[in-house]
C-alpha cells in the first residue's frame, strides 16, 4: 500500500475514534434521559461522523492525486529536456574556415547552419576578402573546409591555380594502387602483384611463372608452392589475395 494512503487511513481512524469517545461521554450524560431520545441522538451523531470521515478521505485523495500529477508532469518535462540536449549535441558540425577571415580556425556549429554563420564565428570577413567567392547561403557539412580568397587573389588568378593543383594532387592520389583491396592472384599482372606486402619484382615473376606452369591457383594457400613464399609470408598475404 502507498505510504500516503496509509497516512489517510490512520487520520480517518483517528477522527472516527474521537467521535466514538465523544458519543460515549454524551451517552453517560444522557443516562437520565429517555431511551428513545438517547438512541436518536446516537444515530444522528454516528451518521454525521461517517460523513465527516468520508469527506476527509476524499479531500486527502484529491491532494495526493494532484501531487502525483505534478510529479509526473515534472518527470516527463525533465526527460524531454534531456533528450533534446542529447539530440543537439549529436547534430553538431565542425568546419575549417580559412583565408580572408579575421580569425581562421576550426569551429563547431549546429547541423543545418549556413556558411555566413561560420564566417561570423570566425570574426567576419577582412577588408580584402572576396565575399562573393563562396555562396554564403550554402549549408555546411561536417568536415567542410571553407576558403575565402582576397579580391587580389581572384584578379591574379591565384585561386584558379590553387584549384588546379588541388585537382592534380587528387588525381595522383587516385593513381596510387590501393593495397587494401583484395588482389586476384590468378589474374593480376606483375605490377599489381608487387603492391602486395613482401612481394618484390622477383617474387611477382615467380608467381606468374607458377601460374603459367600449373594452370593457376585453386586456393590461396597454393601461393606457398611458389619458391620463396613460406608460412610467414603467407600470413601477411592471406587477407589481401583471392583466387576467384
Amino acid at each position: 500500500m502507498h505510504r500516503n494512503q496509509k497516512n489517510i487511513i490512520a487520520k480517518a481512524i483517528g477522527v472516527f475514534f474521537r467521535k466514538v469517545l465523544f458519543i460515549g461521554v454524551v451517552s453517560i450524560l444522557f443516562t437520565g434521559c429517555g431511551k428513545k431520545d438517547t438512541v436518536l441522538f446516537l444515530e444522528e451523531t454516528l451518521s454525521q461522523t461517517q460523513e465527516e470521515t468520508d469527506t476527509f478521505i476524499e479531500r486527502e485523495d484529491m491532494e495526493i492525486s494532484g501531487t502525483s500529477a505534478i510529479e509526473t508532469d515534472n518527470s516527463q518535462m525533465k526527460q524531454a529536456a534531456e533528450q533534446t540536449g542529447i539530440k543537439m549535441t549529436a547534430e553538431s558540425c565542425f568546419v575549417h574556415i580559412c583565408g580572408a577571415v579575421k580569425n581562421p580556425g576550426v569551429y563547431e556549429l549546429p547541423e543545418g547552419s549556413r556558411i555566413f554563420e561560420a564566417v561570423e564565428l570566425a570574426g567576419g570577413l577582412t577588408e580584402e576578402a572576396c565575399g562573393e567567392y563562396q555562396n554564403q547561403a550554402q549549408k555546411i557539412t561536417d568536415g567542410m573546409m571553407i576558403y575565402i580568397p582576397t579580391s587580389e587573389q581572384m584578379e591574379n588568378g591565384e585561386v584558379e591555380e590553387m584549384l588546379l593543383k588541388k585537382k592534380e594532387a587528387a588525381k595522383e592520389a587516385d593513381d596510387v594502387p590501393d593495397t587494401s583491396k583484395v588482389i586476384n592472384i590468378n589474374t593480376a599482372d606483375k605490377e599489381m602483384l608487387m603492391t602486395l606486402p613482401g612481394i618484390g619484382e622477383s617474387r611477382a615473376e615467380s608467381i606468374l611463372s607458377y601460374r603459367e606452369e600449373s594452370g593457376g591457383f585453386t586456393k590461396i594457400e597454393d601461393i606457398m608452392k611458389v619458391p620463396g613464399i613460406k608460412e610467414g609470408a603467407y600470413q601477411k598475404l592471406k587477407d589481401k589475395i583471392c583466387v576467384d
